[in-house]
């Protein structure tokens, strides 16, 4: 069976590794994602947000990359007005601190989460995934989903 481990991407070590699985695995007309020239697009753009670049995750199986999960915005924004926030507490602030904690808790399983996107690639719907494998118990949280887009 193998086994894939996953760890923080580090832009230094890592960019070419990724461009290079992206050229790979990727097809130019986007149906297995975005293609390589987006990300080094991307990176080197002013509107995406690089501050949490390290904090983006890949994959590797037997030290080759096999996934890697990358934001153009963080999604902790969605969470922020999927749980009402902005009503109470105003706009949301650009902290995402809560949100990293989280995802390096030891029973969180990323992977497994769910995003959810409009159809103008606007992040409404976010759904962590908790495992505990002791008592094989799966735990979705946090769910939260934009006002606008709730029962729908």
């Amino acid at each position: 069976m193998a086994k894939i481990i996953s760890r923080n991407f580090r832009i230094l070590c890592d960019f070419m590794d990724v461009y290079q699985f992206m050229i790979d695995l990727y097809e130019k007309d986007w149906r297995n994602g975005v293609p390589a020239p987006f990300l080094e697009y991307a990176l080197s753009s002013d509107w995406m947000d690089k501050s949490l670049v390290h904090r983006w995750k890949l994959w590797e199986e037997h030290g080759r990359i096999v996934g890697l999960v990358f934001y153009e915005n963080p999604v902790n924004e969605g969470c922020w007005n999927g749980f009402d926030h902005e009503k109470e507490e105003g706009a949301w602030n650009g902290e995402a601190e809560h949100g990293y904690y989280s995802l390096m808790a030891p029973h969180m399983h990323p992977e497994d989460s769910i995003v959810i996107e409009n159809n103008d690639g606007e992040y409404v719907c976010y759904a962590g995934m908790w495992w505990t494998p002791e008592n094989h118990l799966a735990y979705l949280e946090p769910l939260c989903t934009i006002p606008t887009y709730r029962k729908k």
